[in-house]
């Protein structure tokens, strides 16, 4: 694929891990994955209806995957975005390159 979007994936992945090597064997070299996830937090009652197999992952813990997995992380698309209103869960955004 020329680009991989993983939108929310890994929050529903008992293997998340699994989930990014998946992504970077159908990626074409030099093209883009492109992932959104929460941030760790503890508020487990507002995702309990979404049968998340866990609670996000810090900024940290995503370039370790990302890394691991053999891509390159753009420093300049990656941001962190705080929801407005409570429980004011945050989301990861970012690019990577399958080199």
């Amino acid at each position: 694929f020329d680009t991989v979007f993983l939108m929310n994936a890994l929050t529903y992945s008992q293997n998340p891990e699994k989930v990014i090597s998946e992504a970077v064997r159908c990626l074409k070299p030099e093209v883009k994955l492109a992932l959104s996830t929460l941030d760790k937090h503890m508020h487990n009652a507002s995702v309990a209806m979404y049968d998340h197999c866990n609670n996000g992952f810090t900024k940290t813990e995503l370039l370790a995957l990302l890394r691991t997995a053999g891509l390159e992380v753009d420093a300049n698309a990656v941001a962190t975005i705080e929801e407005s209103r409570p429980p004011f869960h945050r989301v990861h955004v970012l690019l990577a390159t399958r080199p």
